[in-house]
């Protein structure tokens, strides 16, 4: 379920409006809040488990990493490079996704892979055209990373799209 953002808006609206100083920052802060509640909602939809509210520290670099894994999305990721982008360690890499969306990391990455992957199957792409998009080293690795994710394999997915 997604809270409604109206109130959220129109207070950004009025921010946008007066132009005070600071305001870019509390419309940055503002935004990253929106998409953290909808990345929240889409996985308690998608896992059917009960998510928590929380005020974590690591909202603002869980944002970032986000933007990085979808503008590398196409290309394997590796954990240290994307700690090395946003200047913290592993851990503390590991540490935020737990507290902010209740995964590591690596599942985060194979979970936004495998959506692109769906979308990809849906438009008649091929298991070994998307797992070379990708950046899965075979097929096999795409097609055990999609059931491990989905629940079915591509080929099973792909039939049932066309049921």
């Amino acid at each position: 379920e997604v809270m409604d953002f109206a109130d959220t808006f129109d207070h950004l609206l009025k921010e946008v409006e007066d132009k005070q100083s600071g305001y870019t920052s509390v419309i940055t802060s503002v935004l990253i809040h929106v998409i953290v509640e909808l990345t929240r909602a889409q996985m308690k939809r998608v896992n059917n488990e009960k998510v928590r509210l929380i005020h974590s520290p690591y909202i603002k670099l869980i944002n970032e990493a986000m933007h990085y894994i979808q503008t590398h999305l196409y290309e394997p990721i590796r954990l240290a490079a994307v700690s090395r982008a946003l200047g913290v360690s592993i851990s503390v890499l590991y540490k935020a996704f737990i507290d902010v969306l209740a995964v590591p990391p690596a599942t985060y990455i194979q979970q936004q892979k495998i959506h692109v992957a769906q979308k990809k199957l849906v438009e008649g792409d091929s298991v070994n055209q998307i797992s070379r998009e990708l950046g899965y080293s075979s097929a096999y690795h795409l097609s055990r990373a999609f059931k491990q994710v989905t629940g079915v394999s591509p080929r099973e997915y792909k039939k049932n799209i066309e049921i």
